[in-house]
């Protein structure tokens, strides 16, 4: 950044104005624009004498010089495994969103910031969303209403969950199943349609695991 400073006399031109960058400490004689290097605040003083001997008072100006790029953050890390119940923040802006509204798999995001000062930062982040029995069990608790639907279909993957521990991934499938089949049932019903399908999905994907 460059300062550039001038002044005027009735009489006649300033012949001689000088500058500090130090508060008055030491002076320098000005023939050209004043570089600006430093981030944070600087304050220029200055001050013109004309030809006729008569000195001004010093005058204050103030800059701040901004240079560092702004900083996007994530609250996961790139290449991060995480579950549908979770919520991913972009602390840029409020772009928050829900994991399983972005689908099972990986996805990259990208997010840019640009300051006052003009200065850019971007980055960019892989994340992996898996569905589990215990974040599906969590998914349900935080959206679906109706508390006697929530806990019967809790109670089928808790029970979904119990085989899988064991090792019988039949009895799990089919847990996973009579879950599917009451999500059906209930489907436009204490469930909207577009919940229902979620559910489904997310079930059938616990199944291939």
């Amino acid at each position: 950044m460059t300062v550039t400073l001038s002044a005027l006399d009735d009489a006649a031109a300033p012949s001689v104005m000088v500058y500090s960058l130090d508060g008055g400490a030491s002076w320098t004689v000005y023939v050209q624009p004043i570089l600006i290097e430093q981030e944070g605040l600087t304050t220029v003083q200055f001050r013109s004498t004309d030809a006729a001997g008569n000195e001004e008072a010093v005058q204050t100006l103030e800059f701040k010089l901004d240079l560092t790029k702004p900083t996007v953050t994530y609250s996961v890390y790139d290449g991060t495994s995480t579950t549908i119940d979770k919520t991913i923040a972009i602390t840029c802006q409020d772009v928050n969103t829900s994991a399983v509204s972005l689908g099972l798999g990986v996805h990259t995001f990208t997010a840019s910031a640009v300051d006052i000062a003009g200065n850019s930062g971007s980055t960019t982040i892989h994340i992996q969303i898996k569905v589990t029995i215990s974040s599906l069990v969590n998914f349900i608790q935080q959206t679906v209403t109706d508390n006697g639907i929530a806990n019967s279909l809790i109670a089928k993957l808790n029970g979904a969950f119990e085989a899988e521990q064991q090792g019988n991934v039949n009895a799990r499938d089919n847990k996973l199943n009579a879950f599917k089949h009451e999500v059906s049932a209930q489907s436009d019903k204490k469930l909207n349609v577009e919940q229902a399908q979620l559910l489904t999905t997310l079930a059938d994907a616990l199944m291939s695991q």
